[in-house]
């Protein structure tokens, strides 16, 4: 009896074989998935989008990812748009997308690559502040969530973790000593700020319907989120033009205050108020909430300001919830910011085709011991604000 260890004399024989005949050795291409064929609620589930959806996106970004060649069996458009959806709503390690797409891992590294960099093409086309809606439809969107006029959008931040970097590790590490990315994100009617263990911080701004309209993707996990606001180009454009000096009584001309009374060289080139969490200064144009409100006008305004500002942690919600990789990114700093980019883009696809919601997941409350001074011009209009519209 042959001993069952030995290596098939079979076996040994066609490999001597092939060696003498220099035969290569039979290729094994594995089955390619009909990503289409299956039924919608299975797509949802792996992909995050309908078939339509799916086509949608297919159509839009198909010139900046097919391939040149068709040797070798490489991958179609199609199948690399959902190679990387499946990354990004799954976020599990690349070799096991790969398994279930039957690809390799480097295949599936590269397809995520492709479709992150022809996302960001469409950055402008989908991600627009204040919004594609008119500017008067965002505040009125606003008003019948508390009653605060004026506002055309919620900014806040998150921390996207990251593995921790080869270079400047410490830069990305936290105030709860996690490496992130700190991520400020503008979303219709609402801007967020994300974070990141290695941490990224990410700046959103979002409208009243979950549409994000600004994001800021590059700041490490140790930058705070003021400094990410005043640093962006956002910051420069609201508050650009000259402050007058009696800037109570300018505002005290509009008592509904639903249309500033500014003229352009006072407001910036938005007419319209940003709500922020105490993490920022108050400013005439962005607004925070009373540190220490009396009872009276000032609780009413707080009040109504926490539940205008909560659209944007809800938004921050629905992205992390439909897009599972954002809850760890194993790649590099660099490349964890233009994967957040692309699913901000396919977010604001998905809701404004009105794609299912995924189960809402809101992120612990991150009380931010840093309570910013307002500022003197800031006070004025939110005193200005507190008294013309939230007396009892």
């Amino acid at each position: 009896m042959a001993c069952p260890f030995q290596n098939d004399p079979v076996e040994e024989g066609a490999a001597l074989l092939r060696g003498e005949l220099q035969l290569r050795p039979e290729r094994v291409i594995r089955p390619r998935i009909d990503v289409l064929a299956f039924p919608e609620h299975s797509l949802f589930e792996r992909y995050r989008f309908t078939s339509q959806s799916i086509i949608y996106i297919h159509n839009l970004i198909r010139p900046y990812i097919s391939n040149i060649t068709n040797r070798s069996r490489a991958l179609t458009s199609q199948q690399i748009v959902c190679v990387a959806l499946r990354f990004f709503a799954n976020g599990s390690f690349l070799y096991n997308v790969g398994d279930a797409e039957h690809l390799s891992k480097a295949t599936v590294c590269r397809a995520v690559r492709k479709v992150c960099l022809a996302l960001k093409r469409l950055l402008p086309m989908f991600i627009v502040f204040p919004g594609h809606k008119p500017v008067r439809a965002i505040k009125e969107e606003f008003h019948r969530i508390a009653g605060f006029p004026s506002v055309i959008g919620c900014i806040d931040g998150t921390h996207i973790p990251i593995m921790a970097p080869s270079h400047n590790e410490a830069d990305y590490v936290n105030r709860k000593s996690i490496h992130s990315i700190n991520v400020q994100q503008n979303v219709k009617d609402c801007i967020i700020v994300p974070t990141s263990v290695i941490l990224c911080t990410v700046k959103i701004i979002c409208d009243a319907a979950h549409i994000i309209s600004n994001v800021e993707a590059k700041w490490p996990g140790s930058v705070d989120d003021a400094r990410i606001y005043q640093e962006s180009n956002l910051s420069n454009r609201l508050q650009r033009g000259k402050q007058p000096e009696d800037l109570h009584n300018i505002i005290h001309l509009s008592p509904s205050f639903n249309t500033l009374m500014y003229p352009l060289y006072i407001t910036g080139e938005f007419d319209g108020l940003l709500l922020g969490d105490r993490g920022y200064p108050c400013q005439p144009r962005l607004l925070t909430p009373y540190p220490d409100p009396e009872p009276g006008p000032q609780q009413n305004f707080n009040r109504a300001h926490c539940r205008t500002r909560a659209r944007v942690e809800m938004t921050i919600g629905l992205l992390k919830a439909r897009f599972q990789c954002l809850r760890h990114l194993r790649v590099t700093p660099e490349r964890a910011c233009d994967i957040i980019v692309a699913c901000v883009v396919l977010h604001n696809i998905a809701t404004i085709r009105g794609e299912q919601h995924p189960a809402l997941q809101i992120d612990d409350a991150d009380e931010d011991p840093i309570h910013l001074p307002a500022i003197q011009d800031g006070r004025a209009v939110r005193d200005t604000i507190c008294n013309n519209h939230f007396r009892v």
